[in-house]
């Protein structure tokens, strides 16, 4: 990943990361250390929902160990605090 600072430019040379460790890996480069989730429902009822659900997972845990936190913003079934936005502005 590289941060191009005159643009303000994040590149990825791969698309096959999971949206949240991409997004999470762009706020690591411009020094966001947090960022809140929404509609994290997963599907566990499928295959496929189930793999998607484990990413996702890893990579909020991979985020964490490199610095940025996230919360939930809505009910999920990721490992994370939930705030309520009305009470923790």
């Amino acid at each position: 990943m590289k941060l191009n600072k005159k643009i303000k430019l994040v590149k990825s040379n791969s698309i096959a990361l999971n949206p949240i460790l991409l997004s999470g890996l762009a706020f690591k480069e411009l020094k966001i250390k947090n960022f809140n989730v929404a509609f994290f429902d997963g599907n566990p009822e499928t295959e496929k929902g189930r793999i998607v659900m484990k990413e996702t997972q890893e990579s909020i845990i991979r985020l964490k160990n490199l610095g940025v936190k996230s919360q939930s913003l809505t009910n999920t079934f990721l490992d994370i605090k939930k705030i309520n936005s009305f009470i923790n502005d």
